[in-house]
This record gives C-alpha cells, sequence and structure tokens, in this order.
C-alpha cells in the first residue's frame, strides 16, 4: 500500500485530502442545520421598549432568541414557545398588548353593542394570538 501511495505523488495525495476535509465539514454543517431546532415567533408587533425587556428576560433565563425586522418580532425554538410564553406572561411581559385591557381605555357607556362586539372579539384575539392588533386595517 505504501508504493500506492507513493506512486500518486504528493500533489494528488493532498488534493485528495483536502476534498476529503471539505466533504466532511460540508456533511457537519449540513447536519448541524438539519439539527438545529426550528424558530417559531414568540412576539410580533413589539415596540422598542417592549422587545427589549423581553429579550433581556430571554437572556435572563438562557433561551436563545433571534430579532428580526425592526426588532420588534421575537423568534425562539418552536418547542419552547409556549412555555416561554406563559412564563413571561406572569411576570408582566410584555405589558403593552391588546387583550381584555382594550376595554380599559374605551368608554363603555356610548358605545354601541356592535362596537362593544367588536372589541370583545380583538380582546379575545389578542389574548390567544399576542399581536399588535392597532396596526391590522379592519
Amino acid at each position: 500500500m505504501p508504493e500506492f501511495w507513493k506512486g500518486l505523488g504528493a500533489l494528488r495525495v493532498g488534493a485528495m485530502a483536502g476534498i476529503a476535509a471539505a466533504l466532511t465539514g460540508f456533511f457537519l454543517y449540513v447536519f448541524g442545520m438539519i439539527a438545529e431546532a426550528p424558530m417559531a415567533i414568540l412576539y410580533s408587533g413589539l415596540e422598542p421598549r417592549e422587545a427589549g425587556a423581553v429579550a433581556a428576560k430571554l437572556d435572563a433565563i438562557n433561551v436563545p432568541y433571534e430579532q428580526r425586522g425592526d426588532g420588534g418580532t421575537i423568534l425562539i425554538p418552536a418547542d419552547q414557545v409556549s412555555r416561554i410564553r406563559m412564563q413571561l406572561a406572569t411576570e408582566g411581559l410584555p405589558s403593552a398588548g391588546v387583550g381584555y385591557e382594550i376595554f380599559d381605555k374605551s368608554d363603555a357607556l356610548g358605545a354601541t353593542s356592535f362596537v362593544q362586539n367588536i372589541n370583545h372579539l380583538r380582546a379575545l384575539e389578542g389574548e390567544l394570538h399576542p399581536v399588535d392588533l392597532d396596526d391590522v386595517d379592519a
């Protein structure tokens, strides 16, 4: 076997070693990407102050996250979204949102039943899916 390597020459052996190293690196990269947990939206449409508070809490509890867009969209591993949302909610994060607090802002005395029903629907949607519904055109 040593005569086989000598017959190939140093240049060919070096080229084969380089190709083997490149293929090994490529496959390690691909397997690393496959093994990485998919990211899902934790919150979107957050104000910069709220996004900073949520990011600081995620850092404190060692949860990997990504911020996209203008920083108001926070993504975390998909398998942790429900647990982290509940944990942040117990601490009052994010404090700004659209849920049942929509009724605190409005004057219910002069509102029609139609407006109350729409606000109730918006509050339910905000509680179920925390997105800033003020940015949505109805």
